[in-house]
């Protein structure tokens, strides 16, 4: 390797922002080779760079014993390591059934309430995720075909607050030779080789495809695409952030802007104000349809009456609404 993990996460946390006063990290370890050589290297620099290192492990009952080898995998390392081990079981089957979600949907849902709650009852500021460069490449050809935006299109930020994703820059084989030299023999999640889930189909048939036919680097091109859109979003955001501060009134249960304000900018500027006040209103973004935004602000420009709610995520629902004068975006209990 030109050069080590170590070197990268050395370089990564002496960014402004990536740590906080605390230095406290929470690490999101499956036991997988990416998550266990993320774990692995900030434990042994965290005396050095003088921060401190808990793990997360959950376990979300899908792939039974062996989901269980994997939570006694994590924990031994964790001891062998010297960190805590912070390691739940959850029903995802379950939510699945209960809230109608895919099992995937589930499983993300699952796992981000569990991290956001291990770090708020620890108060910890930061959350580490182990995705490597081939996850952004994956993640943003995943999102064009789903017809995205530029948000889509930046793949996936290396910080995100709380999140951090400190080895978005090292690939997926690096991790492997790491462990590899480190002897510690990380698990392997046998999901990861059923073709039934898009991303594997896109590692396995279609990113192999367009390296032999399209362009033997595509990686290196995808990426190049994401630092650009990640540019560009930045200034757009920028501006968004400037423009909800001057004309939109944020309660505890709604978000509200007089039409007259918002059909006079681009429609650029449109769509993100929107996707603001969901976002704000909401919590997510997930499951928020371009269409239903796009009924909102025509319906608007005309000076008509919407009203639509989108579906419930996480027991919380938001009605969208437009009587004409007013946009409101408004939390439904």
């Amino acid at each position: 390797m030109d050069r080590t993990i170590e070197d990268e996460l050395i370089q990564f946390l002496q960014i402004p922002g990536v740590l906080t006063k605390n230095r406290k990290i929470l690490v999101a370890i499956s036991g997988g080779p990416d998550s266990t050589a993320l774990l692995h290297a900030l434990a042994q620099l965290q005396k050095t760079l003088r921060f401190h290192v808990t793990a997360a492990h959950l376990n979300h009952s899908i792939r039974g014993i062996e989901a269980d080898e994997d939570a006694l995998y994590v924990q031994k390392l964790c001891d062998s390591l010297q960190i805590e081990a912070v390691i739940e079981k959850v029903d995802v089957p379950l939510i699945k059934s209960e809230q109608h979600m895919s099992m995937q949907e589930a499983a993300r849902t699952a796992r981000h309430k569990f991290l956001r709650t291990v770090a708020g009852e620890r108060s910890i500021e930061r959350i580490a995720y182990a995705h490597t460069r081939d996850d952004l490449v994956e993640t943003a050809l995943l999102n064009i075909f789903r017809g995205t935006g530029l948000d889509g299109l930046t793949g996936l930020p290396s910080v995100d607050p709380p999140v951090i994703r400190p080895i978005l820059n090292i690939k997926r084989s690096e991790t492997s030779i790491y462990c590899s030299e480190q002897l510690l023999n990380p698990r392997q999640d046998s999901s990861n080789a059923d073709n039934h889930y898009r991303r594997n189909r896109l590692r396995t048939e279609l990113l192999p495809s367009l390296r032999a036919y399209f362009n033997t680097d595509i990686d290196s091109a995808v990426v190049r695409m994401c630092q650009l859109c990640d540019a560009d979003n930045s200034l757009i955001n920028e501006i968004t952030a400037k423009f909800l501060t001057a004309h939109i009134t944020f309660t505890e249960s709604n978000a509200s802007i007089l039409i007259s304000d918002l059909t006079t900018e681009p429609v650029a500027l449109q769509r993100r104000v929107v996707r603001s006040m969901i976002e704000k209103v909401r919590g997510t973004l997930h499951g928020v349809e371009f269409s239903a935004v796009e009924r909102l602000l025509e319906t608007s420009r005309k000076g008509g009456i919407f009203g639509e709610q989108l579906p419930m995520l996480n027991g919380l629902c938001v009605r969208l609404i437009s009587n004409g004068v007013m946009i409101k975006v408004e939390k439904v209990v």
